[in-house]
């Protein structure tokens, strides 16, 4: 090839590459403006496809919820905000946490951003003069879009409340309007430490001792007259003799445990009194164990105990204490005291 026609070759391919280019550029492969980048809080692309099943996690979403009791679950919770109880939901920005609003009645319209992350944060709230316990474990179950329960202080109350993270990554895509998401949460009727009794089925509340050791069973036992819920983190039973040689525990019931062997049981005693006590949690409405009295069933759970004494010099009285949460967390007791005394 002479060097004219390799000249015009090469200056063909050049001007080739610069049209290509400049194409490149117009069609945004350059400046972006045609890549396919998700915008929503979780980086989901699918989330912002047009195809796609699902709502975009940014934007505005119509937000309904319903209370039920957690007991009679056909019972629905008051949505006034004196005596009912509902969410209030929040976003996360910046390390803060903003109020989104909270309709108990109708829905929230609940505005996003990316800064969200595709989450929402929904805080079970009392009315002003509601007494309901919230029941974090079948409202976890009830709802697919709640991915995380904790119990912390969000509002700046200066009390934890029960804050569900809640996910908006699989909210269905309207056909018009707003996508919408529907959450069930469940309550307990009340905190009802003042409404249930113990007692021990001990006639006259005493016993003689009159072998050495003698092997004594009590029928503690907890009553309530209607369907409702107590929230609690530890029983004790306490004797006012430091000697385990006169008197100690061998094995108790603890309400949803079960039995429990005295020596699997915390023991320490003062100048006064030794105790035996089985703690659940760490004594938080976030952290305890609830009992429960269902519509229709026994309304008297054993909470017996078996307690053995030696050879008494004097009488030894022996009290039973549930430790029981209200429901703003404040600590309440129940108890119940038999006596045990030297056989003539």
């Amino acid at each position: 090839m002479d060097k004219e026609k390799s000249l015009a070759v090469k200056v063909g391919v050049v001007i080739g590459i610069i049209l290509i280019l400049v194409i490149a550029f117009e069609s945004g492969v350059f400046n972006g403006k045609n890549l396919a980048v998700g915008t929503g809080g979780n980086g989901n692309s699918n989330n912002n496809n047009a195809s796609s099943q699902y709502a975009n996690t940014v934007g505005t979403f119509w937000v309904y919820q319903n209370n039920y009791n957690g007991i009679v679950t056909s019972s629905s919770i008051s949505t006034s905000y004196s005596t009912g109880a509902g969410f209030v939901f929040y976003a996360l920005r910046g390390g803060s946490y903003v109020p989104l609003g909270g309709s108990w009645s109708t829905y929230t319209q609940v505005e996003t951003t990316m800064a969200d992350n595709g989450v929402i944060y929904a805080v079970a709230t009392l009315g002003s003069t509601a007494t309901y316990l919230f029941d974090a474990a079948k409202t976890a179950q009830a709802n697919s879009a709640i991915t995380a329960i904790n119990y912390q202080d969000i509002t700046g109350s200066g009390n934890p409340e029960f804050v569900c993270t809640v996910s908006l990554n699989q909210v269905p895509k309207p056909a018009s309007g707003y996508p919408e998401l529907t959450l069930t949460g469940f309550w307990f009727a009340n905190a009802i430490e003042g409404d249930v009794s113990l007692s021990n089925g001990v006639t006259g509340n005493a016993i003689e001792c009159t072998t050495n050791p003698q092997s004594n069973y009590i029928e503690w036992a907890l009553t309530c007259s209607h369907s409702d819920a107590l929230a609690f983190y530890k029983i004790q039973i306490k004797f006012n003799d430091i000697s385990t040689g006169d008197v100690k525990v061998t094995q108790a019931t603890v309400p949803t445990v079960g039995g429990v062997a005295g020596s699997a049981m915390k023991y320490w005693y003062d100048s006064s009194y030794q105790y035996f006590e089985y703690t659940i949690g760490t004594g938080t409405l976030g952290d305890c164990a609830y009992m429960t009295w269902q519509q229709n069933a026994p309304a008297k759970q054993y909470v017996d105990a078996t307690i053995q004494t030696g050879n008494l010099a004097g009488n030894v009285t022996a009290t039973w204490t549930m430790f029981a949460l209200d429901y703003d967390g404040s600590t309440s007791s129940i108890s119940d005291s038999v006596v045990f005394y030297p056989g003539s």
